[in-house]
């Protein structure tokens, strides 16, 4: 009986150094195991960077005004910005309902 767990133990080992693990893979941008690179043109990497440029000064925008709403602390998930009387449905982080 004991043989019988020390051997799968050993397999145990052998199995774990010959798979590879997500700790294993490269974690700065280099292409990992699954992943696919997309090869572009100049023109299109150079429009991909100004849209990612733009995405994100409006992601920092959105985010102030988020800041200046004080809804900082809430998703929001729905709302009507088009209506006479325009609102947000927020929701809190943590899945509770906001705090009034």
């Amino acid at each position: 009986m004991a043989n019988a767990s020390r051997r799968l133990k050993r397999k145990q080992e052998t199995s774990k150094k010959e798979s590879p693990t997500l700790d294993e893979a490269p974690t700065n941008g280099q292409v990992q195991f699954g992943d696919q690179r997309v090869e572009l043109s100049a023109g299109q990497a150079a429009l991909f960077k100004q849209l990612i440029a733009t995405s994100n000064d409006a992601q920092n925008q959105v985010r102030f005004a988020m800041i200046a709403a004080g809804i900082t602390e809430q998703d929001i998930v729905g709302g009507d910005l088009d209506s006479n009387e325009p609102y947000f449905v927020v929701r809190g982080t943590n899945g509770a309902a906001p705090l009034e």
